[in-house]
């Protein structure tokens, strides 16, 4: 027999959350199923990591990650850097910038060579200056090879925003601008220079950028099927303007590893005299802002203000995601050298965050610009040849560990004011819980279990895998389970198939005609046994004619099988042959068990119970009933125990006819086993001797009569079951 299960899993984008369930199943069955709750749980895609091997920051800089070693890169302006690394090796595929300061946009290969179409790239850099986080790399989903190179425009210029495609197939496997995808202008609006790119939760990624002027965050969904129109959030400090200017033009944005937090900092005032002739509320709008990120719907909410009359810079959080890490210059007069300053942003409360905020570190020899997390380090770069870390992000205060020469760089190169945007790739969305409750019960030989079709992989418990690996057949009860990896996501379902193999026999229906009692039920082990008049023991003796019925259950499933049985018992037991000795009297009581429904016949015709046996001979009883018969027979026989014998005292061989021999008497029909006779004179001279108890002494002596006298005998007899026998004594010849 064979049973296939599937069914389909309709997900909500919206609330992740299990929606309809549909089990098909065949053959005579109805399977009790019950489905858990979908969890979903997001995890690092390892190529996010390796994608960030290689990095490319301002001035030149480069510095490959997989070998620890600086290198010159084409990036020349200042700021406004970027560069994707191979996912499996780590290896650089290309990177993107600016020449100069005014040298327009580039893309350069892994050879630091431009691709054929890579130059006059739009955007930040295109003769008008550069823009803090103005490049930024983001895969096109389900497309390998193919890559989004974002541009953003410098301090407000408009179009605010524009993207190319790079196919890494062109130029001989160095990549090329795609033809008719170069330069396509995403937002036309005024931007600030801040953008990040984070996962979202559907296998896609968010592209977020600010506005120029207003507390407003632009997220563009990437997905597989393009780059959606944005969700828009105003979220920040509102300002009544005295003067238009554009509050928000030199931002720089970071999102937390859990992608639950975005931090803004803002550093407007560094054009304008150090913030002392600048009004109150355009003071308060640079410094550190904090808001929350839903990466579901792409929108920016729950602001908090961390700290004003500042100019702010770098930004980063820690692994953890329970530090914030700022670049920042208090207003004043001189204007005071940088600090690094650490936020604890565990609880996601303004009094609490606000009051952790402390400087790890102050007093710059060098002006400090850009901060970014790589790995397990948030990396510090400024005006100096050298890239800075905070080597234990995780730890509060002066634990953080600052060290300003971290990675020496080639001479020459300064990383100034970027460290390049990170490439970020889509998270693995793990559905850790899905649970197949199913129960299948007796008769099933087999069970296909199914997973959804259309993952790159497939693995069971065992290490069965492969891509075909969907459907697995089983043959036992158990827990099973297979992770589907797909492109964006990762399953794991669960098949629980319980139940119980509950089938037995309790035979077929018979008749046991003088046997011994049967026993009949199911050994199945920890079940539960239940006969037709209440017994709940696994097996049971059957003594008496009926119909037996067992019902078993166990794990939700349940068996049940009938038997009739007609049992009758009519041996007999008369008792052991016995023998009387010859002169006691025979006196046995002989009874019959005869059931209802049965009746005996003894072998003179009585039909007693009870018969009386008082002679020797072959006694017998049978007993019948509708179904069988029985009999009995017992011999009851007498014999010799003993044997009487008499010793004459004289005789009297006249001749007369009367007395005339002599010998000892033995009891007729006595068996004798062994008999020896001698018959001795007066002096001694044995005058007769015999071993025949038939034979008898004529009272003669070699031929002649024996004088008249009293003669000496000895006798040795063993007769019947008596043991041997010693006689002497006299006999007197008479004449």
């Amino acid at each position: 027999m064979f049973i296939r299960v599937a069914y389909v899993l309709i997900l909500s984008k919206i609330n992740r959350m299990m929606m309809s369930k549909h089990l098909t199943l065949s053959l005579l069955m109805l399977l009790a199923c019950q489905l858990a709750q979908a969890q979903r749980y997001y995890t690092q895609d390892p190529a996010y990591r390796n994608a960030n091997k290689v990095l490319v920051g301002g001035h030149y800089t480069g510095y490959d990650f997989n070998t620890a070693a600086p290198f010159i890169s084409m990036q020349g302006a200042p700021e406004q850097a970027a560069a994707v690394s191979d996912t499996a090796t780590g290896q650089l595929l290309f990177y993107t910038g600016s020449e100069a300061t005014t040298g327009g946009g580039k893309i350069w290969d892994r050879n630091n060579q431009p691709m054929p179409d890579g130059s006059n790239i739009l955007g930040g850099g295109a003769f008008q200056g550069t823009t803090a986080q103005g490049s930024l790399i983001v895969p096109v989903i389900d497309s390998a090879d193919l890559y989004y190179v974002f541009s953003l425009n410098y301090q407000g210029v408009v179009p605010g925003l524009y993207y190319s495609v790079v196919d890494m197939r062109l130029n001989n496997g160095l990549g090329d601008v795609v033809p008719g995808k170069k330069n396509i202008v995403l937002d036309q609006a005024s931007l600030s220079e801040a953008m990040v790119a984070v996962p979202g939760g559907n296998c896609d990624v968010w592209v977020i950028v600010h506005a120029f002027k207003d507390p407003v965050f632009k997220a563009f969904r990437v997905t597989a099927h393009g780059i959606d129109t944005p969700v828009i959030s105003r979220a920040g400090l509102e300002m009544t303007r005295i003067v238009d200017k554009g509050e928000y033009s030199m931002c720089r944005m970071a999102i937390s590893p859990d992608r639950k937090m975005l931090a803004l900092t803002n550093n407007y005032t560094t054009l304008a005299d150090n913030g002392h002739n600048l009004p109150p509320d355009w003071k308060h709008v640079s410094g550190e802002h904090l808001f929350s990120f839903d990466i579901w719907t792409g929108k920016v909410d729950n602001y908090i203000r961390l700290h004003s009359y500042s100019i702010a810079t770098g930004v980063a959080f820690s692994p953890d995601n329970k530090k914030l890490y700022t670049i920042f210059k208090d207003f004043g007069s001189p204007r005071p050298p940088t600090t690094l300053r650490q936020f604890d942003v565990s609880v996601y409360d303004s009094a609490a965050i606000v009051g952790s905020m402390t400087d790890i570190a102050s007093n710059f020899a060098v002006h400090l610009i850009d901060l970014r997390l790589i790995d397990d380090k948030v990396y510090v770069s400024g005006y100096n040849a050298a890239i800075g870390a905070i080597v234990q992000p995780n730890l509060s205060g002066a634990a953080a560990d600052y060290q300003p020469g971290f990675i020496s760089l080639i001479q020459g190169q300064e990383p100034m004011a970027t460290l390049g945007s990170p490439t970020v790739y889509p998270f693995y969305d793990t559905i850790a819980s899905l649970q197949l409750d199913t129960l299948v019960c007796d008769p099933w030989d087999s069970l296909q279990l199914s997973a959804p079709e259309g993952y790159l992989d497939y693995i069971w418990m065992d290490g069965v895998s492969g891509g075909a690996a969907h459907t697995r057949t089983i043959t036992g009860y158990g827990r099973y389970w297979v992770t589907s990896i797909g492109k964006c996501d990762t399953r794991i379902d669960t098949f629980i198939v319980r139940g119980a193999r509950l089938q037995f026999d309790l035979g077929q229906d018979t008749v046991l005609c003088n046997a011994d009692p049967v026993t009949i039920g199911a050994g199945l082990g920890a079940v539960t046994y239940a006969w037709q008049d209440g017994l709940a023991d696994s097996f049971r003796t059957i003594t008496e004619s009926g119909t037996y019925a067992l019902a078993v259950s166990s794990d939700g499933c349940a068996y049940a099988d009938t038997v009739t049985i007609g049992y009758s018992d009519l041996r007999q037991d008369l008792g052991d042959d016995e023998i009387y000795c010859q002169r006691t009297p025979i006196d046995r009581t002989l009874e019959v068990y005869v059931p209802a429904g049965a009746a005996s016949l003894w072998q003179d015709g009585s039909t007693d119970l009870v018969y009386h046996v008082q002679d020797s001979g072959v006694y017998y009883v049978v007993v019948r009933d509708a179904y069988c018969t029985f009999s009995d027979t017992v011999k009851i026989r007498r014999e010799f125990c003993d044997c009487i014998m008499e010793i004459p005292t004289a005789f009297t061989p006249n001749g007369d006819g009367r007395n005339d021999s002599w010998r000892p008497v033995i009891e007729a029909g006595c068996p004798v086993h062994e008999f020896r006779l001698r018959i001795f004179d007066r002096w001694g001279k044995m005058v007769y001797s015999s071993v025949s108890p038939g034979q008898s002494w004529d009272g003669t002596s070699s031929g002649a009569p024996a004088d008249a006298g009293v003669y000496m005998f000895d006798l040795v007899f063993q007769g019947a079951k008596k043991a041997k026998q010693y006689h002497k004594g006299d006999v007197t010849l008479i004449r």
